[in-house]
């Protein structure tokens, strides 16, 4: 039996929208209805565990663990890589990392990621289909930032230019 949910009395059906952990795109309408104050201070949106009908947040995300349906077909492709601000912190084992990111976004493949780094790294990326990294590495490696002629500065550029790609096809 499933357990029942009540509409909000002060929010309605209380709305939110996921956005990807990795690409940062909107992804899904969530209707949570209402609330508790212990269940928002669990999931980290208020401080007040004794309050009855907490607000949802408009935007959430729901971690690394529910990339968006795009993600997921280019991970299937390659290796995500995101650019990061130099000196991040490696976390700690079980941690999910979550630097500050400086805006690069690629895809690479497998054969060049196996070609280019070393063994112990390339077993971790090929595992998460996730690299963060650094400024100084991005640049080095020669990888594009923002807008480079037929190259996508971003994944919704990434999807759109596929999206024509797919109707010249059939055309």
């Amino acid at each position: 039996m499933s357990k029942a949910t009540y509409l909000s009395k002060k929010h309605g059906v209380n709305p939110s929208i996921t956005q990807c952990w990795y690409c940062g795109k909107d992804d899904a309408l969530v209707l949570f209805g209402r609330v508790g104050g212990q269940r928002a201070a669990d999931m980290g949106w208020g401080n007040n565990p004794t309050e009855y009908d907490v607000e949802a947040p408009r935007k959430i995300c729901c971690g690394p663990e529910y990339p968006c349906p795009d993600c997921v077909a280019l991970m299937e492709k390659g290796i995500i890589f995101i650019s990061v601000r130099d000196g991040e912190e490696k976390p700690e084992k079980g941690v999910i990392p979550n630097p500050y990111r400086t805006g690069g976004w690629s895809v690479l493949s497998e054969e060049y990621v196996i070609r280019t780094f070393t063994p112990d790294i390339v077993e971790e990326m090929l595992t998460s289909r996730l690299a963060f990294v650094e400024d100084k590495v991005w640049d080095e490696l020669g990888l594009p930032r923002g807008k480079v002629h037929g190259v996508p500065g971003s994944m919704e550029e990434y999807v759109e230019i596929h999206k024509n790609d797919e109707a010249e096809a059939i055309a």
